[in-house]
């Protein structure tokens, strides 16, 4: 979870502790802004709150501009609602306005799924033993080359990399990792 893991001290705290028992405890609040320490992709958020009736009854501003691209909403629950967008940048600040702040307990907000994890994959040359084409997609989030977690190829003209997905399927959003 982004918010949890790059939340700001600045945001309210009940919006990323992963708890969906600490809430909002401002009954005429209309507006919360979660903010990150760093800008991430976000594909889809979360939205844990008490009131019930107010459940989708808000609106979204990523970076306080932009509003959620072909936003579609999902009832996961009945004090859980799942937002989707189609972003193509990274956001910052998610800010939430409308009747479900004065009850909203937590925001979760997914960077999305790695559909590269363990697929098989190829590179047109290897710089060395410990620069193989499968570290890239081993899980492992260490950025050093030297210790063999991170797949390399020569220099030169023309390299690629390619992965093989194990069945189809629709990207929206391809993230690479160059140290």
């Amino acid at each position: 979870d982004m918010a949890w893991r790059y939340a700001d001290p600045s945001s309210p705290s009940y919006l990323h502790d992963n708890d969906d028992e600490t809430c909002n405890r401002d009954p005429s609040a209309t507006s919360v802004t979660l903010t990150l320490k760093e800008s991430v992709p976000a594909s889809w958020f979360r939205i844990a709150a008490r009131d019930e009736s107010n459940m989708l009854r808000f609106t979204l501003a990523i970076d306080g501009l932009y509003p959620c691209a072909f936003e579609k909403r999902y009832m996961v629950s009945t004090f859980l609602v799942e937002v989707v967008c189609y972003l193509g940048f990274l956001i910052r600040d998610l800010t939430i306005k409308g009747d479900i702040v004065a009850s909203i307990c937590s925001v979760y907000i997914s960077g999305g799924r790695n559909m590269a994890l363990k697929q098989f994959v190829n590179q047109s040359s290897t710089y060395d033993t410990l620069s193989e084409a499968a570290n890239a997609v081993d899980g492992s989030a260490a950025n050093d080359s030297a210790s063999g977690s991170c797949a390399r190829t020569n220099t030169g003209l023309r390299q690629t990399f390619t992965v093989y997905f194990d069945r189809p399927m629709m990207l929206l959003r391809a993230l690479l990792h160059n140290s």
